[in-house]
Protein backbone atom coordinates (compact mmCIF):
# COMPACT_ATOMS: atom_id res chain seq x y z
CA UNK A 1 0.00 0.00 0.00
CA UNK A 2 1.54 3.33 -1.02
CA UNK A 3 2.51 5.67 1.75
CA UNK A 4 0.29 8.78 1.92
CA UNK A 5 2.02 11.96 0.82
CA UNK A 6 2.98 14.46 3.49
CA UNK A 7 1.73 18.07 3.26
CA UNK A 8 5.37 19.18 3.12
CA UNK A 9 8.87 17.82 3.40
CA UNK A 10 12.15 19.40 4.32
CA UNK A 11 15.74 18.45 4.79
CA UNK A 12 18.80 19.93 6.40
CA UNK A 13 21.68 20.94 4.18
CA UNK A 14 24.97 19.53 5.39
CA UNK A 15 27.08 22.17 3.68
CA UNK A 16 25.41 25.24 5.22
CA UNK A 17 23.52 23.77 8.15
CA UNK A 18 20.28 25.32 6.85
CA UNK A 19 16.90 23.83 5.92
CA UNK A 20 15.26 23.37 2.53
CA UNK A 21 11.56 22.55 2.13
CA UNK A 22 9.00 21.43 -0.46
CA UNK A 23 5.22 21.91 -0.25
CA UNK A 24 3.14 19.01 -1.64
CA UNK A 25 -0.45 18.98 -3.02
CA UNK A 26 -1.46 17.06 0.13
CA UNK A 27 -1.30 20.45 1.85
CA UNK A 28 -4.51 21.44 0.03
CA UNK A 29 -2.81 24.05 -2.15
CA UNK A 30 -3.00 23.98 -5.93
CA UNK A 31 -0.38 22.13 -7.95
CA UNK A 32 0.83 25.36 -9.47
CA UNK A 33 1.48 26.88 -6.04
CA UNK A 34 3.21 23.68 -4.91
CA UNK A 35 5.44 23.77 -7.98
CA UNK A 36 6.48 27.29 -7.04
CA UNK A 37 7.52 26.06 -3.58
CA UNK A 38 9.66 23.03 -4.40
CA UNK A 39 13.12 22.77 -2.88
CA UNK A 40 13.01 26.32 -1.57
CA UNK A 41 15.05 28.05 1.09
CA UNK A 42 13.47 29.59 4.17
CA UNK A 43 15.07 32.85 3.04
CA UNK A 44 12.45 32.91 0.25
CA UNK A 45 9.57 33.38 2.70
CA UNK A 46 7.55 36.61 2.21
CA UNK A 47 8.29 39.63 4.38
CA UNK A 48 5.24 38.99 6.56
CA UNK A 49 6.87 35.69 7.63
CA UNK A 50 10.38 37.08 8.07
CA UNK A 51 10.57 35.70 11.62
CA UNK A 52 10.63 32.14 10.19
CA UNK A 53 13.51 32.69 7.74
CA UNK A 54 16.25 31.24 9.93
CA UNK A 55 14.95 28.12 11.72
CA UNK A 56 17.42 26.68 14.21
CA UNK A 57 15.87 23.22 14.47
CA UNK A 58 13.27 20.87 12.99
CA UNK A 59 10.45 22.20 15.17
CA UNK A 60 11.07 25.78 14.06
CA UNK A 61 11.29 24.66 10.41
CA UNK A 62 7.93 22.87 10.63
CA UNK A 63 6.35 25.96 12.21
CA UNK A 64 7.68 28.09 9.37
CA UNK A 65 6.28 25.86 6.63
CA UNK A 66 2.88 25.64 8.35
CA UNK A 67 2.78 29.44 8.62
CA UNK A 68 3.62 29.69 4.91
CA UNK A 69 0.84 27.27 3.95
CA UNK A 70 -1.69 29.35 5.91
CA UNK A 71 -0.37 32.50 4.24
CA UNK A 72 -0.71 30.99 0.75
CA UNK A 73 -4.23 29.75 1.52
CA UNK A 74 -5.29 33.30 2.42
CA UNK A 75 -3.70 34.60 -0.77
CA UNK A 76 -5.70 32.11 -2.84
CA UNK A 77 -8.91 33.05 -1.02
CA UNK A 78 -8.33 36.74 -1.75
CA UNK A 79 -7.65 35.99 -5.42
CA UNK A 80 -10.85 33.93 -5.62
CA UNK A 81 -12.78 36.78 -3.98
CA UNK A 82 -11.43 39.30 -6.50
CA UNK A 83 -12.25 36.95 -9.36
CA UNK A 84 -15.78 36.44 -8.02
CA UNK A 85 -16.18 40.20 -7.67
CA UNK A 86 -15.17 40.69 -11.32
CA UNK A 87 -17.57 38.01 -12.48
CA UNK A 88 -20.42 39.61 -10.51
CA UNK A 89 -19.97 43.10 -12.01
CA UNK A 90 -22.99 44.50 -13.84
CA UNK A 91 -22.99 46.21 -17.21
CA UNK A 92 -23.67 49.55 -15.54
CA UNK A 93 -20.84 49.22 -13.02
CA UNK A 94 -18.37 48.05 -15.67
CA UNK A 95 -19.25 50.90 -18.03
CA UNK A 96 -19.12 53.47 -15.22
CA UNK A 97 -15.45 52.62 -14.63
CA UNK A 98 -14.62 54.04 -18.06
CA UNK A 99 -15.94 57.48 -17.10
CA UNK A 100 -13.16 58.08 -14.54
CA UNK A 101 -9.43 58.32 -15.23
CA UNK A 102 -8.53 56.32 -12.12
CA UNK A 103 -10.64 53.28 -13.01
CA UNK A 104 -10.62 53.28 -16.82
CA UNK A 105 -8.63 50.49 -18.45
CA UNK A 106 -8.65 52.55 -21.62
CA UNK A 107 -6.84 55.33 -19.78
CA UNK A 108 -4.18 52.86 -18.63
CA UNK A 109 -3.66 51.54 -22.16
CA UNK A 110 -3.24 55.05 -23.52
CA UNK A 111 -0.87 55.94 -20.70
CA UNK A 112 1.33 52.98 -21.65
CA UNK A 113 1.53 54.47 -25.14
CA UNK A 114 2.41 57.87 -23.63
CA UNK A 115 -0.89 59.22 -24.95
CA UNK A 116 -2.71 61.40 -22.38
CA UNK A 117 -6.42 60.74 -22.17
CA UNK A 118 -8.72 63.53 -23.33
CA UNK A 119 -10.75 65.05 -20.51
CA UNK A 120 -13.29 66.07 -23.13
CA UNK A 121 -13.69 62.43 -24.14
CA UNK A 122 -14.26 61.45 -20.51
CA UNK A 123 -16.91 64.15 -20.15
CA UNK A 124 -18.65 62.77 -23.23
CA UNK A 125 -18.52 59.25 -21.77
CA UNK A 126 -19.98 60.54 -18.50
CA UNK A 127 -22.85 62.13 -20.40
CA UNK A 128 -23.53 58.92 -22.33
CA UNK A 129 -23.51 56.94 -19.08
CA UNK A 130 -25.71 59.28 -17.04
CA UNK A 131 -28.25 60.05 -19.78
CA UNK A 132 -28.54 56.80 -21.71
CA UNK A 133 -27.13 53.87 -19.70
CA UNK A 134 -27.55 54.51 -15.96
CA UNK A 135 -31.00 53.43 -14.78
CA UNK A 136 -31.75 51.38 -17.88
CA UNK A 137 -32.57 47.66 -17.30
CA UNK A 138 -29.59 46.84 -19.51
CA UNK A 139 -27.27 48.27 -16.83
CA UNK A 140 -28.50 45.75 -14.24
CA UNK A 141 -27.49 42.66 -16.25
CA UNK A 142 -24.31 40.86 -15.16
CA UNK A 143 -21.44 41.11 -17.62
CA UNK A 144 -20.97 37.36 -17.30
CA UNK A 145 -24.59 36.79 -18.41
CA UNK A 146 -25.29 39.53 -20.98
CA UNK A 147 -25.96 38.21 -24.48
CA UNK A 148 -26.66 39.48 -27.99
CA UNK A 149 -30.42 39.63 -27.43
CA UNK A 150 -29.90 41.93 -24.44
CA UNK A 151 -27.76 44.23 -26.57
CA UNK A 152 -30.29 44.24 -29.42
CA UNK A 153 -33.15 45.03 -27.03
CA UNK A 154 -31.19 47.89 -25.47
CA UNK A 155 -30.08 49.44 -28.76
CA UNK A 156 -33.64 49.24 -30.09
CA UNK A 157 -34.92 50.95 -26.94
CA UNK A 158 -32.18 53.58 -27.25
CA UNK A 159 -33.03 54.27 -30.90
CA UNK A 160 -36.66 55.02 -29.98
CA UNK A 161 -35.68 57.37 -27.17
CA UNK A 162 -36.42 61.06 -27.79
CA UNK A 163 -33.64 63.61 -27.46
CA UNK A 164 -34.07 67.13 -26.07
CA UNK A 165 -35.02 68.52 -29.46
CA UNK A 166 -37.78 65.94 -29.83
CA UNK A 167 -36.05 63.87 -32.50
CA UNK A 168 -35.52 60.14 -32.09
CA UNK A 169 -32.07 59.03 -30.94
CA UNK A 170 -31.79 56.44 -33.71
CA UNK A 171 -29.71 57.72 -36.61
CA UNK A 172 -28.20 60.51 -34.56
CA UNK A 173 -24.58 61.10 -33.55
CA UNK A 174 -25.66 60.45 -29.95
CA UNK A 175 -26.90 56.96 -30.77
CA UNK A 176 -23.68 56.11 -32.61
CA UNK A 177 -21.58 57.57 -29.80
CA UNK A 178 -23.31 55.57 -27.06
CA UNK A 179 -23.09 52.28 -28.96
CA UNK A 180 -19.45 52.84 -29.92
CA UNK A 181 -18.69 53.65 -26.26
CA UNK A 182 -20.37 50.41 -25.15
CA UNK A 183 -18.47 48.40 -27.76
CA UNK A 184 -15.19 49.80 -26.42
CA UNK A 185 -16.12 48.87 -22.83
CA UNK A 186 -17.15 45.35 -23.85
CA UNK A 187 -13.96 44.86 -25.87
CA UNK A 188 -11.93 45.74 -22.77
CA UNK A 189 -13.89 43.18 -20.74
CA UNK A 190 -13.14 40.57 -23.39
CA UNK A 191 -9.40 41.27 -23.05
CA UNK A 192 -9.59 40.49 -19.32
CA UNK A 193 -11.83 37.43 -19.74
CA UNK A 194 -10.49 35.45 -22.68
CA UNK A 195 -13.28 32.83 -22.74
CA UNK A 196 -16.13 35.34 -22.48
CA UNK A 197 -18.36 35.81 -25.54
CA UNK A 198 -18.66 39.46 -26.52
CA UNK A 199 -22.30 40.07 -27.56
CA UNK A 200 -21.16 42.89 -29.88
CA UNK A 201 -18.89 40.49 -31.76
CA UNK A 202 -21.32 39.70 -34.59
CA UNK A 203 -23.00 43.13 -34.66
CA UNK A 204 -21.80 45.84 -37.04
CA UNK A 205 -20.66 49.12 -35.54
CA UNK A 206 -23.01 52.06 -36.22
CA UNK A 207 -22.12 54.42 -39.02
CA UNK A 208 -22.30 58.17 -38.91
CA UNK A 209 -24.02 59.58 -41.96
CA UNK A 210 -22.22 62.78 -42.85
CA UNK A 211 -24.42 65.63 -44.07
CA UNK A 212 -23.05 67.30 -47.23
CA UNK A 213 -22.57 71.03 -46.82
CA UNK A 214 -22.53 73.67 -49.58
CA UNK A 215 -19.25 75.53 -49.91
CA UNK A 216 -19.24 79.20 -48.93
CA UNK A 217 -19.37 81.78 -51.71
CA UNK A 218 -16.15 83.77 -52.11
CA UNK A 219 -17.59 86.97 -50.64
CA UNK A 220 -18.83 85.16 -47.50
CA UNK A 221 -15.52 83.38 -47.10
CA UNK A 222 -13.66 86.67 -47.25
Amino acid sequence: MPRPQEPFTFKKRNDSNTFQFTINPASGLTRKVCQDWQRRSFQDLPDTLAQYRAPKNKTAAEAGVLALIQYLEKQLEQNDARKSCNEAVTVGEWVRRFTEIETSLRTARNANKNKPYSLGTLDTYKTYYKCHIKGDPFADILMSEVDEDDVMTYTNRLSLKKLQGGNLCGGSRTFAGVVIFLRMCFNEYRKKHKHWFNPFQDLDAPRLNSVPRDSLPEDEFL
